[in-house]
Parts: structure tokens; C-alpha cells; sequence
């Protein structure tokens, strides 16, 4: 990563900037699109999935006074369902840093 060129180092600051710079325009605004989405996500959704997934809920349902309690497998399911796309996304940023 020491001998590579300003447009190569900024895949590190915005995934698909590279690309972008290269003339892969179109891979490049896919790539910083699915970059977009997700951090929508994360930061509207997905952090309080990724907790969800450690807490399983917090709200203890009782059927006698007609409280809804937290549904423990949706939200088991909703933080590994985050993890694996931040998985993802960090397999990206580790296959760019072998450039």
C-alpha cells in the first residue's frame, strides 16, 4: 500500500471511489451506492438490531393485562442478519488494504 496512487487510497476513505476514479463508473456508483444503504441502515436500524441481538429483549410480555413483550427470535435473527452485513462490508475493506 506504500507504492500505490491517491485514486487506490480512496477506496479506503469511500468504498467504490476508486473505482469511480479509475473509470469503472458504473462499478463504482454500485459500489457507493450498496455503501450508502447500508449505512442508512446501520444508523437508522441496524445498531438497535445489533443490540437486540445481545439483549433479546427487554419488554416482558404479559397475555394477562394485554402487553405485548419483544419477540426474541425476530430480533436474534435481526442482529445476525446486521453482523453478517457488517461482515461483508469488512471483507471488502480487508480485500482493498491486499491492493
Amino acid at each position: 500500500m506504500k507504492h500505490s496512487n491517491l485514486k487506490t487510497k480512496c477506496s479506503y476513505v469511500v468504498m467504490g471511489l476508486g473505482q469511480f476514479l479509475y473509470g469503472q463508473r458504473i462499478k463504482g456508483i454500485l459500489y457507493m451506492g450498496i455503501l450508502a444503504i447500508y449505512l442508512i441502515y446501520l444508523f437508522t436500524q441496524g445498531i438497535s438490531d445489533m443490540t437486540g441481538l445481545f439483549t433479546l429483549g427487554t419488554i416482558e410480555g404479559d397475555p394477562w393485562l394485554g402487553t405485548k413483550g419483544d419477540d426474541s427470535i425476530i430480533m436474534m435473527l435481526k442482529g445476525i442478519l446486521s453482523f453478517m452485513i457488517l461482515e461483508q462490508l469488512s471483507f471488502f475493506i480487508f480485500a482493498i488494504s491486499e491492493i
